[in-house]
């Protein structure tokens, strides 16, 4: 099985790392993120 994990938190994001190492122990896991979370990018 492959599961692909994203989201806007950063890859380095506590959350997704937690549930990647998870499912890595059933499937083949990716993780698509960016190196920072989306909020810092926010211009205002």
């Amino acid at each position: 099985m492959r599961i692909l994990l994203s989201n806007d938190d950063g890859v380095h994001a506590p959350g997704i790392q937690t549930l990647a190492k998870a499912l890595r122990e059933f499937a083949d896991v990716q993780v698509v993120a960016p190196i920072v979370t989306a909020a810092a990018l926010l211009i205002l």
